[in-house]
């Protein structure tokens, strides 16, 4: 007996069982909140979409579920340049990108470096997707949404991430250690999202490396007759379009497909025990802000 993830079920929403659970501040109360009025600063979400709300802490005592920022990095000179292939080639085609295959194995991983520019020559017609850090020059034409613009987001970030494909490509189901933003910039890509408590319920490899984790299931048809649990684990589902992010916690399942042409840059960062706010009410974080401006 197999089972396929329904496209229908909890798309773009969260379940009965899942909260979004997140500390933010107003325009009208950018101070924060004292001890005693901690519990007014709770917000739960079935479905939002946020604009590029700040997010000033994500709550430990529920469990907590991705927001995602329709249109956080539209103002990103990126969303409009790199949508062609031509562009890039000529700006950057110079620099030097990480490849591997588009249907990830992370068994039998497959990993190339070579110039942009003799990759956009040939993607189309081979199975390669760049999954490389984000070359320095490229930087300045992506936006960091308002989110990250105070408190200590902006020290705790260690890299940014270029993800660029002709389409096709679909990831294991998986976690990684950092806490991640992955922005879209270009074509379109679909997320499943797993809260990491149902770890025992997912196959996981033996993976021996520190803070990341995926499963052995085939996510195309997952067999319940080897994993019979998995029936039992909820889901939730959301799917962006250029100018989209979507926050991806630290330790959290994940799966991503992409489809047509795909471009998409991530912002990872260290997860910090407690967050400083004392800056949020003096930052203007409507202020635009390229990437190149943030220190990694």
């Amino acid at each position: 007996m197999t089972f396929r993830f329904p496209r229908s079920s909890n798309r773009a929403t969260l379940t009965s069982q899942s909260a979004i659970c997140y500390r933010w501040a107003t325009r009208e109360n950018q101070k924060g909140p004292s001890r005693s009025t901690h519990s007014h600063w709770l917000r739960q979400s079935s479905g939002n979409s946020m604009q590029g709300t700040p997010m000033y802490r994500l709550c430990t005592d529920k469990e907590v579920i991705y927001p995602w920022y329709r249109q956080a990095i539209a103002k990103a000179p990126a969303v409009t340049n790199w949508q062609r292939d031509e562009y890039i080639r000529e700006k950057y085609g110079d620099l030097d990108v990480l490849i591997e295959k588009k249907i990830e194995d992370r068994m039998n991983p497959v990993r190339l470096r070579m110039p942009l520019s003799e990759f956009l020559d040939n993607y189309h017609d081979k199975q390669w997707y760049v999954v490389s850090l984000l070359p320095d020059p490229m930087r300045a034409e992506m936006q960091v949404p308002r989110s990250l613009l105070c408190g200590n987001f902006k020290d705790s970030i260690l890299e940014s991430n270029l993800w660029l494909s002709s389409g096709g490509t679909r990831s294991v189901l998986h976690y990684d250690a950092d806490h991640n933003l992955h922005c879209l910039i270009s074509g379109r890509k679909d997320f499943i999202m797993i809260p990491n408590k149902y770890t025992d319920k997912l196959d996981l490899a033996d993976n021996k490396k520190a803070g990341s984790g995926f499963t052995h299931m085939n996510v195309d048809k997952v067999d319940l007759v080897k994993n019979p649990e998995v029936s039992e684990v909820p889901w939730t589902w959301a799917t962006l379009q250029p100018g989209d992010c979507i926050f991806i916690p630290s330790r959290y399942f994940h799966q991503v497909r992409s489809y047509g042409r795909s471009v998409a840059a991530t912002i990872m960062w260290d997860p910090f025990p407690e967050f400083n706010y004392s800056d949020c009410a003096t930052i203007d974080i409507d202020k635009y802000t390229a990437l190149s401006d943030v220190r990694l």
